[in-house]
Protein backbone atom coordinates (compact mmCIF):
# COMPACT_ATOMS: atom_id res chain seq x y z
CA UNK A 1 0.00 0.00 0.00
CA UNK A 2 2.49 2.61 0.68
CA UNK A 3 4.88 1.75 -2.45
CA UNK A 4 1.08 2.26 -4.49
CA UNK A 5 1.32 5.92 -2.50
CA UNK A 6 4.49 6.31 -3.47
CA UNK A 7 4.33 6.03 -6.72
CA UNK A 8 1.05 8.05 -7.14
CA UNK A 9 3.07 10.89 -5.22
CA UNK A 10 5.95 10.19 -7.25
CA UNK A 11 3.47 10.99 -10.30
CA UNK A 12 2.06 13.46 -9.44
CA UNK A 13 5.39 15.39 -8.72
CA UNK A 14 6.25 14.72 -12.04
CA UNK A 15 3.44 15.99 -13.91
CA UNK A 16 3.24 18.87 -12.07
CA UNK A 17 7.01 19.71 -13.09
CA UNK A 18 6.48 18.79 -16.46
CA UNK A 19 3.31 21.06 -16.81
CA UNK A 20 5.32 23.95 -14.70
CA UNK A 21 8.13 23.54 -17.29
CA UNK A 22 6.02 23.42 -20.50
CA UNK A 23 3.66 26.42 -19.31
CA UNK A 24 7.11 28.40 -18.60
CA UNK A 25 8.40 27.70 -21.88
CA UNK A 26 5.02 28.85 -23.65
CA UNK A 27 4.88 32.39 -21.72
CA UNK A 28 8.60 32.90 -23.05
CA UNK A 29 7.94 32.23 -26.33
CA UNK A 30 4.83 34.62 -26.22
CA UNK A 31 7.35 36.95 -24.94
CA UNK A 32 9.42 36.88 -27.15
CA UNK A 33 7.33 36.95 -30.16
CA UNK A 34 5.69 40.08 -28.34
CA UNK A 35 8.79 41.80 -28.10
CA UNK A 36 9.51 41.18 -31.78
CA UNK A 37 6.16 42.49 -32.46
CA UNK A 38 6.67 45.63 -30.70
CA UNK A 39 10.17 46.36 -31.76
CA UNK A 40 8.78 46.36 -35.35
CA UNK A 41 6.07 48.61 -34.78
CA UNK A 42 8.50 51.19 -33.06
CA UNK A 43 10.81 51.01 -36.28
CA UNK A 44 7.85 52.29 -38.07
CA UNK A 45 7.00 55.24 -36.11
CA UNK A 46 8.94 58.45 -35.86
CA UNK A 47 9.48 60.10 -32.71
CA UNK A 48 7.82 63.45 -33.71
CA UNK A 49 7.59 64.50 -29.58
CA UNK A 50 9.57 67.73 -29.08
CA UNK A 51 11.74 67.54 -25.61
CA UNK A 52 11.62 70.62 -23.73
CA UNK A 53 13.64 71.46 -20.61
CA UNK A 54 10.86 72.76 -18.31
CA UNK A 55 13.56 72.12 -15.11
CA UNK A 56 15.41 75.17 -14.79
CA UNK A 57 15.26 75.35 -11.17
CA UNK A 58 18.93 74.64 -10.11
CA UNK A 59 19.95 73.69 -6.60
CA UNK A 60 22.89 76.49 -4.47
CA UNK A 61 25.06 75.68 -1.96
CA UNK A 62 22.70 76.96 0.75
CA UNK A 63 20.22 74.55 -0.82
CA UNK A 64 22.35 71.77 -0.22
CA UNK A 65 23.77 72.83 3.18
CA UNK A 66 20.14 73.11 4.14
CA UNK A 67 18.89 69.54 2.79
CA UNK A 68 22.24 68.07 4.78
CA UNK A 69 21.26 69.70 7.74
CA UNK A 70 17.74 68.19 7.35
CA UNK A 71 18.96 65.06 6.49
CA UNK A 72 21.31 64.82 9.71
CA UNK A 73 18.47 65.80 12.00
CA UNK A 74 16.16 63.24 10.46
CA UNK A 75 19.26 60.59 10.55
CA UNK A 76 19.60 61.21 14.33
CA UNK A 77 16.09 61.08 15.10
CA UNK A 78 16.01 57.71 13.46
CA UNK A 79 18.89 55.59 14.54
CA UNK A 80 18.41 56.92 18.56
CA UNK A 81 17.39 54.14 20.51
CA UNK A 82 17.95 51.61 17.08
CA UNK A 83 19.59 48.60 18.66
CA UNK A 84 18.30 48.54 21.93
CA UNK A 85 15.17 47.01 21.35
CA UNK A 86 14.92 43.28 20.90
CA UNK A 87 13.71 41.80 17.10
CA UNK A 88 10.04 41.29 17.46
CA UNK A 89 8.02 38.26 15.31
CA UNK A 90 8.27 39.72 11.68
CA UNK A 91 11.83 40.98 11.89
CA UNK A 92 13.37 37.71 13.87
CA UNK A 93 11.64 35.99 10.91
CA UNK A 94 12.91 37.89 8.28
CA UNK A 95 16.88 37.44 9.93
CA UNK A 96 16.18 34.07 9.89
CA UNK A 97 15.04 33.51 6.35
CA UNK A 98 18.11 35.72 5.42
CA UNK A 99 20.68 33.27 7.49
CA UNK A 100 19.83 30.48 5.67
CA UNK A 101 19.65 32.17 2.21
CA UNK A 102 22.35 30.72 -0.19
CA UNK A 103 23.89 32.85 -2.83
CA UNK A 104 23.15 30.60 -5.76
CA UNK A 105 20.67 29.73 -9.00
CA UNK A 106 18.85 26.75 -6.56
CA UNK A 107 18.42 29.08 -3.64
CA UNK A 108 17.03 32.04 -5.84
CA UNK A 109 14.59 29.70 -7.59
CA UNK A 110 13.55 27.89 -4.37
CA UNK A 111 12.52 31.65 -2.91
CA UNK A 112 11.49 32.67 -5.63
CA UNK A 113 9.13 29.81 -6.89
CA UNK A 114 8.67 27.49 -4.37
CA UNK A 115 8.71 29.64 -1.22
CA UNK A 116 7.45 32.86 -2.67
CA UNK A 117 10.05 34.82 -1.18
CA UNK A 118 11.44 37.92 -3.09
CA UNK A 119 15.09 37.52 -2.72
CA UNK A 120 16.78 41.19 -2.91
CA UNK A 121 16.47 41.75 0.45
CA UNK A 122 17.39 38.55 1.78
CA UNK A 123 20.84 39.07 0.05
CA UNK A 124 21.01 42.22 1.32
CA UNK A 125 20.33 40.57 4.70
CA UNK A 126 22.70 38.52 4.50
CA UNK A 127 25.86 40.40 4.09
CA UNK A 128 26.22 41.53 7.26
CA UNK A 129 24.39 38.78 9.12
CA UNK A 130 27.97 37.06 7.55
CA UNK A 131 30.16 39.98 8.65
CA UNK A 132 28.97 40.83 12.36
CA UNK A 133 28.22 39.23 15.46
CA UNK A 134 24.70 38.77 16.76
CA UNK A 135 25.06 41.14 19.50
CA UNK A 136 25.36 43.78 16.61
CA UNK A 137 22.45 42.44 14.75
CA UNK A 138 19.80 45.03 16.20
CA UNK A 139 21.43 47.93 14.93
CA UNK A 140 22.92 47.61 12.00
CA UNK A 141 20.73 45.14 10.46
CA UNK A 142 17.96 47.91 11.20
CA UNK A 143 20.21 50.87 10.31
CA UNK A 144 19.45 49.29 5.86
CA UNK A 145 16.02 50.42 6.73
CA UNK A 146 16.88 53.76 7.76
CA UNK A 147 19.72 53.86 4.98
CA UNK A 148 16.91 53.57 2.41
CA UNK A 149 14.68 55.61 4.62
CA UNK A 150 17.03 58.54 3.99
CA UNK A 151 17.33 57.88 0.49
CA UNK A 152 13.81 57.58 -0.46
CA UNK A 153 13.52 61.36 1.28
CA UNK A 154 16.00 62.59 -0.66
CA UNK A 155 14.23 61.12 -3.97
CA UNK A 156 11.44 62.26 -2.63
CA UNK A 157 13.08 65.91 -2.64
CA UNK A 158 14.55 65.75 -6.13
CA UNK A 159 11.70 64.28 -8.07
CA UNK A 160 9.17 66.75 -6.55
CA UNK A 161 12.04 69.49 -7.74
CA UNK A 162 11.73 68.02 -11.08
CA UNK A 163 7.81 67.73 -11.39
CA UNK A 164 6.85 70.91 -9.85
CA UNK A 165 9.97 72.81 -10.05
CA UNK A 166 9.24 74.65 -6.94
CA UNK A 167 11.76 74.47 -3.95
CA UNK A 168 8.89 75.14 -1.39
CA UNK A 169 7.16 71.78 -2.31
CA UNK A 170 10.34 69.93 -2.61
CA UNK A 171 11.36 70.58 1.18
CA UNK A 172 7.85 70.46 2.64
CA UNK A 173 7.55 67.47 0.95
CA UNK A 174 11.12 66.22 2.14
CA UNK A 175 9.89 66.76 5.42
CA UNK A 176 6.20 65.70 5.75
CA UNK A 177 7.59 62.56 4.69
CA UNK A 178 10.19 61.89 7.36
CA UNK A 179 7.25 62.94 10.19
CA UNK A 180 4.78 60.61 8.38
CA UNK A 181 4.54 58.37 11.06
CA UNK A 182 3.85 55.46 8.64
CA UNK A 183 7.36 55.91 6.87
CA UNK A 184 8.66 56.36 10.35
CA UNK A 185 7.29 53.46 11.67
CA UNK A 186 9.21 51.16 8.55
CA UNK A 187 12.27 52.86 8.00
CA UNK A 188 13.89 51.12 11.44
CA UNK A 189 12.59 48.04 11.16
CA UNK A 190 14.87 44.84 9.59
CA UNK A 191 11.99 44.28 7.11
CA UNK A 192 11.84 44.91 3.42
CA UNK A 193 9.60 47.66 3.22
CA UNK A 194 11.92 50.64 3.17
CA UNK A 195 13.57 49.17 0.47
CA UNK A 196 10.78 48.50 -1.47
CA UNK A 197 9.46 51.74 -0.64
CA UNK A 198 12.60 53.11 -2.16
CA UNK A 199 12.36 51.34 -5.45
CA UNK A 200 8.99 52.16 -5.87
CA UNK A 201 9.41 55.74 -5.74
CA UNK A 202 12.63 55.74 -8.12
CA UNK A 203 10.12 53.79 -10.44
CA UNK A 204 7.84 56.44 -10.39
CA UNK A 205 10.68 58.93 -11.20
CA UNK A 206 12.21 57.37 -14.01
CA UNK A 207 8.15 56.24 -15.28
CA UNK A 208 8.33 60.10 -15.61
CA UNK A 209 10.96 60.64 -17.39
CA UNK A 210 10.65 57.62 -19.75
CA UNK A 211 7.08 58.18 -20.69
CA UNK A 212 5.72 61.44 -19.56
CA UNK A 213 8.68 63.57 -20.37
CA UNK A 214 9.58 61.34 -23.24
CA UNK A 215 12.99 60.44 -22.56
CA UNK A 216 12.83 56.86 -23.91
CA UNK A 217 16.11 56.16 -23.87
CA UNK A 218 16.03 56.01 -19.84
CA UNK A 219 13.99 53.18 -20.76
CA UNK A 220 16.86 50.73 -19.57
CA UNK A 221 16.30 51.93 -16.29
CA UNK A 222 13.25 52.23 -15.50
CA UNK A 223 12.88 48.11 -16.38
CA UNK A 224 16.29 47.64 -14.25
CA UNK A 225 14.78 49.32 -11.06
CA UNK A 226 10.78 48.09 -11.73
CA UNK A 227 12.76 44.50 -12.10
CA UNK A 228 14.63 45.06 -8.67
CA UNK A 229 11.74 46.69 -7.17
CA UNK A 230 9.59 43.20 -7.73
CA UNK A 231 12.51 40.85 -6.72
CA UNK A 232 11.79 42.87 -3.29
CA UNK A 233 7.88 42.70 -2.81
CA UNK A 234 5.23 41.17 -4.85
CA UNK A 235 3.37 44.64 -4.26
CA UNK A 236 5.74 46.01 -7.52
CA UNK A 237 2.92 44.19 -9.73
CA UNK A 238 0.39 46.42 -7.78
CA UNK A 239 2.63 49.70 -8.53
CA UNK A 240 3.36 48.38 -12.27
CA UNK A 241 -0.52 47.73 -12.83
CA UNK A 242 -0.67 51.97 -11.70
CA UNK A 243 1.48 53.28 -13.71
CA UNK A 244 -0.35 50.93 -16.47
CA UNK A 245 -3.45 52.46 -16.09
CA UNK A 246 -1.79 55.90 -16.25
CA UNK A 247 0.09 55.21 -19.46
CA UNK A 248 -3.93 53.59 -20.72
CA UNK A 249 -5.45 57.29 -20.08
CA UNK A 250 -2.49 59.12 -22.11
CA UNK A 251 -2.93 56.44 -25.16
CA UNK A 252 -6.95 56.44 -24.92
CA UNK A 253 -6.65 60.30 -25.86
CA UNK A 254 -3.63 60.33 -27.88
CA UNK A 255 -5.28 57.84 -30.10
CA UNK A 256 -8.38 59.97 -30.22
CA UNK A 257 -6.88 62.56 -31.67
CA UNK A 258 -4.53 61.27 -33.58
CA UNK A 259 -6.16 57.56 -34.41
CA UNK A 260 -2.75 56.21 -33.94
CA UNK A 261 -0.95 54.35 -30.90
CA UNK A 262 1.58 57.21 -28.88
CA UNK A 263 5.16 56.74 -29.20
CA UNK A 264 5.57 56.50 -25.23
CA UNK A 265 2.55 53.71 -24.80
CA UNK A 266 4.81 51.19 -27.77
CA UNK A 267 7.83 51.68 -25.42
CA UNK A 268 5.51 50.87 -22.01
CA UNK A 269 4.48 48.07 -23.35
CA UNK A 270 7.65 46.61 -24.41
CA UNK A 271 8.79 47.46 -20.87
CA UNK A 272 6.21 45.52 -19.45
CA UNK A 273 7.30 42.69 -21.58
CA UNK A 274 11.01 42.77 -20.44
CA UNK A 275 9.03 42.75 -17.05
CA UNK A 276 7.05 39.59 -17.46
CA UNK A 277 10.26 37.90 -18.36
CA UNK A 278 10.84 38.35 -14.67
CA UNK A 279 7.30 37.48 -13.56
CA UNK A 280 6.52 34.32 -15.51
CA UNK A 281 8.46 32.56 -12.78
CA UNK A 282 5.31 32.67 -10.52
CA UNK A 283 3.14 32.23 -13.66
CA UNK A 284 3.14 28.24 -13.39
CA UNK A 285 2.42 27.87 -10.00
CA UNK A 286 -0.49 30.62 -9.73
CA UNK A 287 -1.87 28.51 -13.00
CA UNK A 288 -1.44 25.61 -10.99
CA UNK A 289 -3.15 26.57 -7.91
CA UNK A 290 -5.95 28.57 -9.82
CA UNK A 291 -6.88 25.33 -11.24
CA UNK A 292 -6.42 22.98 -8.61
CA UNK A 293 -8.49 25.27 -5.99
CA UNK A 294 -7.44 27.89 -3.42
CA UNK A 295 -8.55 27.51 0.39
CA UNK A 296 -10.07 30.91 1.25
CA UNK A 297 -10.71 32.45 4.69
CA UNK A 298 -13.52 35.23 4.14
CA UNK A 299 -13.62 38.05 6.92
CA UNK A 300 -16.98 35.98 8.76
CA UNK A 301 -14.76 33.29 9.29
CA UNK A 302 -16.11 30.86 6.78
CA UNK A 303 -13.60 28.57 4.26
CA UNK A 304 -14.25 27.52 1.05
CA UNK A 305 -11.98 26.76 -2.12
CA UNK A 306 -12.06 28.85 -4.88
CA UNK A 307 -13.58 27.14 -7.97
CA UNK A 308 -15.95 26.99 -10.62
CA UNK A 309 -18.90 26.59 -8.59
CA UNK A 310 -17.93 28.88 -5.73
CA UNK A 311 -17.18 32.11 -8.47
CA UNK A 312 -20.57 33.47 -7.45
CA UNK A 313 -20.14 33.12 -3.61
CA UNK A 314 -16.59 34.65 -3.93
CA UNK A 315 -18.01 37.87 -5.81
CA UNK A 316 -20.71 38.19 -2.75
CA UNK A 317 -18.22 38.05 -0.58
CA UNK A 318 -15.99 40.79 -2.42
CA UNK A 319 -18.90 43.36 -2.78
CA UNK A 320 -19.59 42.55 1.25
CA UNK A 321 -16.04 43.01 1.80
CA UNK A 322 -15.61 46.50 0.06
CA UNK A 323 -18.71 47.71 1.62
CA UNK A 324 -17.71 47.21 4.96
CA UNK A 325 -14.70 48.70 4.72
CA UNK A 326 -14.11 51.71 7.38
CA UNK A 327 -13.08 55.13 5.73
CA UNK A 328 -9.55 54.59 6.68
CA UNK A 329 -9.42 51.81 4.12
CA UNK A 330 -10.72 53.56 1.14
CA UNK A 331 -8.28 56.62 1.45
CA UNK A 332 -5.56 55.06 -0.51
CA UNK A 333 -7.84 54.65 -3.49
CA UNK A 334 -8.27 58.05 -3.50
CA UNK A 335 -4.79 59.15 -3.55
CA UNK A 336 -4.82 56.97 -7.03
CA UNK A 337 -7.82 59.02 -8.09
CA UNK A 338 -6.16 62.06 -7.38
CA UNK A 339 -2.49 61.05 -8.65
CA UNK A 340 -4.22 60.44 -12.19
CA UNK A 341 -6.20 63.53 -12.43
CA UNK A 342 -3.10 65.63 -11.32
CA UNK A 343 -0.78 63.43 -13.88
CA UNK A 344 -3.37 64.10 -16.46
CA UNK A 345 -3.68 68.00 -15.97
CA UNK A 346 0.45 68.25 -15.94
CA UNK A 347 0.76 66.32 -19.08
CA UNK A 348 -1.86 68.21 -21.35
CA UNK A 349 -3.52 71.03 -19.31
CA UNK A 350 -7.18 70.55 -18.28
CA UNK A 351 -8.70 67.37 -18.67
CA UNK A 352 -12.31 66.74 -19.77
CA UNK A 353 -14.84 65.85 -17.37
CA UNK A 354 -15.10 62.65 -19.17
CA UNK A 355 -11.37 61.88 -18.60
CA UNK A 356 -12.01 62.69 -15.24
CA UNK A 357 -14.65 60.00 -14.77
CA UNK A 358 -12.63 57.75 -16.62
CA UNK A 359 -10.41 58.05 -14.06
CA UNK A 360 -12.54 57.21 -11.08
CA UNK A 361 -13.70 54.52 -13.47
CA UNK A 362 -10.02 52.87 -13.48
CA UNK A 363 -9.54 53.78 -9.45
CA UNK A 364 -12.69 51.40 -8.82
CA UNK A 365 -11.20 48.80 -10.47
CA UNK A 366 -7.99 48.88 -8.58
CA UNK A 367 -10.19 49.23 -5.66
CA UNK A 368 -11.81 46.33 -6.55
CA UNK A 369 -8.64 44.22 -6.99
CA UNK A 370 -6.82 45.67 -3.91
CA UNK A 371 -10.12 44.36 -2.30
CA UNK A 372 -9.71 41.30 -3.37
CA UNK A 373 -6.54 40.94 -2.01
CA UNK A 374 -7.12 41.88 0.89
CA UNK A 375 -10.16 39.34 1.43
CA UNK A 376 -7.37 36.71 0.10
CA UNK A 377 -4.70 37.12 2.74
CA UNK A 378 -7.52 38.21 5.93
CA UNK A 379 -9.42 35.86 8.64
CA UNK A 380 -11.93 36.26 10.47
CA UNK A 381 -12.56 39.15 13.20
CA UNK A 382 -8.72 40.55 12.61
CA UNK A 383 -6.98 43.74 12.06
CA UNK A 384 -5.12 44.12 8.46
CA UNK A 385 -1.96 44.33 9.25
CA UNK A 386 -0.68 48.28 7.62
CA UNK A 387 2.42 46.49 6.05
CA UNK A 388 -0.60 45.36 3.29
CA UNK A 389 -0.79 49.28 2.57
CA UNK A 390 2.87 50.08 1.91
CA UNK A 391 2.61 50.37 -1.80
CA UNK A 392 0.35 53.35 -1.32
CA UNK A 393 3.39 55.28 0.24
CA UNK A 394 4.62 56.78 -3.46
CA UNK A 395 1.21 58.25 -3.61
CA UNK A 396 1.49 59.59 0.04
CA UNK A 397 4.08 61.87 -1.49
CA UNK A 398 2.29 62.27 -4.51
CA UNK A 399 -0.30 64.05 -2.00
CA UNK A 400 1.48 66.44 0.14
CA UNK A 401 2.76 67.91 -3.07
CA UNK A 402 0.05 67.84 -5.13
CA UNK A 403 -1.96 69.56 -2.00
CA UNK A 404 0.87 71.98 -1.68
CA UNK A 405 0.87 73.09 -5.22
CA UNK A 406 -2.61 73.56 -5.71
CA UNK A 407 -2.97 75.63 -2.64
CA UNK A 408 -0.16 77.73 -3.64
CA UNK A 409 -0.27 78.03 -7.05
CA UNK A 410 -3.74 77.89 -7.93
CA UNK A 411 -6.77 80.72 -7.34
CA UNK A 412 -9.55 78.14 -8.20
CA UNK A 413 -12.04 77.30 -5.48
CA UNK A 414 -12.55 73.77 -7.08
CA UNK A 415 -8.08 73.04 -6.90
CA UNK A 416 -8.06 74.25 -3.69
CA UNK A 417 -11.09 72.42 -2.06
CA UNK A 418 -9.21 69.30 -3.54
CA UNK A 419 -5.82 70.79 -1.75
CA UNK A 420 -7.49 71.03 1.45
CA UNK A 421 -9.10 67.74 1.20
CA UNK A 422 -5.72 65.90 0.83
CA UNK A 423 -4.53 67.17 3.72
CA UNK A 424 -7.74 66.67 5.57
CA UNK A 425 -7.01 62.98 4.95
CA UNK A 426 -3.51 62.76 5.76
CA UNK A 427 -4.13 64.57 8.95
CA UNK A 428 -7.05 61.62 10.03
CA UNK A 429 -4.85 59.06 8.66
CA UNK A 430 -1.84 60.25 10.74
CA UNK A 431 -4.47 60.02 13.93
CA UNK A 432 -5.39 56.86 12.86
CA UNK A 433 -1.95 55.47 12.56
CA UNK A 434 -0.47 56.61 15.71
CA UNK A 435 -3.46 55.10 17.78
CA UNK A 436 -3.59 52.08 16.27
CA UNK A 437 -0.80 51.43 13.21
CA UNK A 438 -3.18 49.17 11.67
CA UNK A 439 -6.12 49.39 9.37
CA UNK A 440 -9.49 47.55 10.31
CA UNK A 441 -11.28 44.90 8.24
CA UNK A 442 -15.01 44.15 8.69
CA UNK A 443 -15.66 45.67 12.49
CA UNK A 444 -13.24 44.00 13.91
CA UNK A 445 -14.21 43.33 17.64
CA UNK A 446 -10.74 42.44 18.96
CA UNK A 447 -6.79 43.51 18.32
CA UNK A 448 -5.81 39.94 18.83
CA UNK A 449 -4.00 39.02 15.52
CA UNK A 450 -3.69 35.60 14.09
CA UNK A 451 -0.05 35.51 12.99
CA UNK A 452 0.81 33.26 10.10
CA UNK A 453 4.08 30.98 10.49
CA UNK A 454 5.36 28.80 7.88
CA UNK A 455 7.69 26.86 10.41
CA UNK A 456 7.37 24.81 13.27
CA UNK A 457 7.59 26.82 16.90
CA UNK A 458 10.89 26.30 17.77
CA UNK A 459 13.01 28.35 20.10
CA UNK A 460 15.89 28.88 17.58
CA UNK A 461 13.40 30.49 14.71
CA UNK A 462 13.47 33.66 16.53
CA UNK A 463 16.44 35.32 16.64
CA UNK A 464 17.00 37.88 19.68
CA UNK A 465 13.53 37.34 20.49
CA UNK A 466 12.80 37.40 24.58
CA UNK A 467 13.39 34.11 26.15
CA UNK A 468 10.46 34.73 28.31
CA UNK A 469 8.52 34.72 25.79
CA UNK A 470 9.58 31.81 23.85
CA UNK A 471 10.17 29.51 26.39
CA UNK A 472 7.01 28.50 27.40
CA UNK A 473 4.51 28.29 24.80
CA UNK A 474 1.17 26.75 25.42
CA UNK A 475 0.00 24.30 22.34
CA UNK A 476 -3.83 24.03 22.25
CA UNK A 477 -5.52 21.11 20.92
CA UNK A 478 -7.96 22.88 18.71
CA UNK A 479 -10.07 19.38 17.76
CA UNK A 480 -10.79 18.55 21.44
CA UNK A 481 -12.04 22.09 22.30
CA UNK A 482 -13.40 23.25 19.22
CA UNK A 483 -14.97 20.17 17.87
CA UNK A 484 -18.37 20.99 19.55
CA UNK A 485 -20.33 24.29 20.46
CA UNK A 486 -19.90 24.10 24.24
CA UNK A 487 -16.42 23.90 24.42
CA UNK A 488 -16.62 26.85 26.90
CA UNK A 489 -18.38 23.88 29.23
CA UNK A 490 -16.21 20.28 28.27
CA UNK A 491 -12.58 22.21 28.28
CA UNK A 492 -11.51 24.32 30.99
CA UNK A 493 -8.26 25.86 30.30
CA UNK A 494 -6.57 23.47 32.90
CA UNK A 495 -3.09 22.93 31.38
CA UNK A 496 -2.64 26.76 31.04
CA UNK A 497 -3.40 27.35 34.75
CA UNK A 498 -1.08 24.94 36.11
CA UNK A 499 1.76 26.85 33.67
CA UNK A 500 4.15 29.75 35.00
CA UNK A 501 2.12 32.53 33.82
CA UNK A 502 5.06 35.49 34.73
CA UNK A 503 5.25 36.76 31.14
CA UNK A 504 3.99 39.94 29.70
CA UNK A 505 2.63 37.97 26.84
CA UNK A 506 0.46 34.14 26.62
CA UNK A 507 1.51 32.34 23.54
CA UNK A 508 -1.36 30.16 22.41
CA UNK A 509 -0.34 27.70 19.55
CA UNK A 510 -2.32 26.54 17.10
CA UNK A 511 -1.70 24.15 14.14
CA UNK A 512 -2.29 25.98 10.54
CA UNK A 513 -4.56 22.41 9.96
CA UNK A 514 -6.74 22.64 12.95
CA UNK A 515 -7.68 25.91 12.02
CA UNK A 516 -9.04 24.85 8.54
CA UNK A 517 -10.11 21.43 9.49
CA UNK A 518 -12.05 22.13 12.98
CA UNK A 519 -16.32 22.56 12.13
CA UNK A 520 -16.91 25.49 14.85
CA UNK A 521 -12.95 26.76 14.85
CA UNK A 522 -13.15 30.50 13.27
CA UNK A 523 -12.43 33.89 14.06
CA UNK A 524 -15.73 34.43 15.99
CA UNK A 525 -15.26 31.48 18.46
CA UNK A 526 -11.52 31.84 19.12
CA UNK A 527 -12.34 35.20 20.35
CA UNK A 528 -14.92 33.79 22.32
CA UNK A 529 -12.95 31.47 23.88
CA UNK A 530 -9.86 33.99 24.32
CA UNK A 531 -11.89 36.60 26.49
CA UNK A 532 -13.07 33.27 28.39
CA UNK A 533 -9.16 32.70 28.82
CA UNK A 534 -9.23 36.50 29.89
CA UNK A 535 -11.80 36.29 32.65
CA UNK A 536 -10.66 32.84 34.31
CA UNK A 537 -6.99 33.74 34.69
CA UNK A 538 -8.07 37.05 35.85
CA UNK A 539 -10.56 35.58 39.03
CA UNK A 540 -7.46 32.68 39.70
CA UNK A 541 -5.12 35.69 39.43
CA UNK A 542 -2.31 34.33 38.65
CA UNK A 543 -1.79 36.70 35.14
CA UNK A 544 -0.06 40.06 35.45
CA UNK A 545 -0.90 41.14 31.64
CA UNK A 546 -4.00 41.06 29.75
CA UNK A 547 -2.33 40.50 26.31
CA UNK A 548 -2.54 36.99 24.61
CA UNK A 549 -1.12 36.35 21.24
CA UNK A 550 -2.61 33.46 19.03
CA UNK A 551 -0.17 31.77 16.67
CA UNK A 552 -0.55 29.27 13.33
CA UNK A 553 2.34 26.96 12.75
CA UNK A 554 2.47 24.93 9.62
CA UNK A 555 3.51 21.10 11.48
CA UNK A 556 4.00 19.71 7.97
CA UNK A 557 0.57 17.43 8.19
CA UNK A 558 -0.95 16.54 5.37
Amino acid sequence: MNDIKNYFALCNLLNYYCNYWIWLAFLFILNIGALFYINKQLKKKKDSLVKTDRYSKKLFTKDLILLLILTVVFLIWKIIHLGSNSFDLMESLNIRIAQEFQINVFSLLDNMIVQSRQPLYLFILNIPIRLLNPEHYSFFLRFISVFFGICTAYLTFHFSLKVFNNKLISYLSFIFLNVHSLFAFYSRRAEPYALFCFLALLSYYYFWQTFISHEEKKIWKYCLVGILCFFTHYFALVVIFSQFLTMLIVKWRNYRLTHSLPFSFLHFIKALVIFNFFIILWSPVMYSAIFSGFIFQDAWGNSFYLNQESAALVIDRIIKLVWGLPLTGSFGYLLILLYLYIILKLRDGKPSFYIFVVSILFSALLFGIHSFLCFWYSTSRLYFNVRHFTWIIPFIVMLYSYGIFLLNRSRSLFRKIIGYTCFSIILIWNIHLTNEMTFGLVNPAYKEALRYIKKDFRENDFVGFPADLIDDPITINAKGIFDSERYFDSVPPVDLLQRKLSCKRLWIVIPWEDYFGVPHLNGETLNRYINFLKDTLSLKSVWRSNKIDVYLFNTGRK
